[in-house]
């Protein structure tokens, strides 16, 4: 909630905020010239301390445009740069932080003025989530050595040179999010849990021998309020527990018996947190593969 009411303070900043006085375009642009015309190769930058990627491909992108500024000046940059920000929050929901592009502190030039830094960190937080919403934000073999399903890095600067030429910065970078059905199917099941977890509690099912339909125990008013099962408060595991027991286990791949096991109750003791790290870590294994896979596939 705070990282919205923050970040609305600055949309509403840039909507609302006259050109930067004594700082026209074309000083803005000479600025950027002096900073990134030094630059080559592996030449590092930093702004506003955070360490831009790619310095020398921002240093081209700038020079071909004689350094106007894409971000900073008139309303029409800021317009541009409000949408940009609503891109990055809106990829949080995709497992994407929004700091990790920068966003606090660009926040933080944007309110005070320091345009040049607002206009570098901005494209860099561009390039960055654009390569991240099309290749993955880690590099596959560092968290799964075992996986060979890789595709060479996407090549995203023509994508902030089209932005440069008029298209809208949000739904640039829209269009390279994964176009599999299951990768949105796994999205709404992450708003669905967070919708479930801001209005119920986590209700944990301690361990004990195995439940099978007909047997008693004291842990099944909890085992029913966990899965929603209505039954007055009764210890009795009946055939609708069971059932709602294996409509669960079908979720979860789970062998589907009805019977709850070690296996099922830790799957149903799993945290909202964990469950949503779980999400968040598949989200991004979606992001590793080809943006269409082939018509032959095996998931599993």
């Amino acid at each position: 909630m705070l990282r919205a009411l923050v970040s609305g303070c600055v949309l509403l900043t840039l909507c609302t905020l006259s050109a930067p006085p004594g700082l026209a375009d074309a000083s803005i642009a000479k600025r950027l010239k002096t900073l990134l015309s030094g630059i080559d190769g592996d030449d590092g930058l930093r702004v506003a301390a955070r360490a831009v990627r790619e310095p020398a491909g921002l240093g081209d992108f700038y020079r071909a445009r004689e350094f106007e500024p894409l971000w900073t000046g008139g309303r029409k940059q800021r317009d541009r740069a409000a949408r940009l920000i609503e891109a990055l929050n809106a990829g949080a929901i995709h497992g994407l932080d929004p700091d990790r592009y920068h966003l606090q502190a660009i926040e933080e030039a944007l309110r005070s003025g320091a345009w040049i830094d607002a206009e570098i960190l901005l494209s860099d937080a561009f390039l960055k989530q654009a390569q991240d919403r099309a290749d993955g934000a880690l590099h596959p073999p560092t968290v799964a050595p075992e996986w060979y399903a890789l595709q060479g890095p996407t090549d995203v600067a023509p994508r902030l040179a089209t932005v440069a030429d008029g298209a809208d910065p949000a739904e640039t970078l829209d269009g390279l999010w994964p176009r599999e059905p299951a990768y949105w199917r796994l999205l709404d099941a992450k708003r669905q849990l967070h919708a479930e977890t801001a209005y119920h509690r986590h209700i944990a099912i301690a361990p004990g021998p195995t439940l099978r339909p007909g047997a008693t125990d004291p842990r099944v008013p909890r085992l029913r309020q966990r899965l929603s099962i209505p039954g007055n408060g009764s210890a009795v595991y009946d055939d609708v527990l069971a059932q709602a027991v294996s409509d669960f286990q079908a979720e979860t791949g789970v062998a589907a018996d009805g019977l709850l096991g070690p296996a099922t109750l830790t799957h149903l003791n799993k945290t909202p947190t964990e469950r949503l790290n779980q999400i968040d870590a598949n989200l991004e294994r979606w992001r590793w593969l080809p943006a269409a896979l082939p018509p032959q596939h095996i998931l599993v």
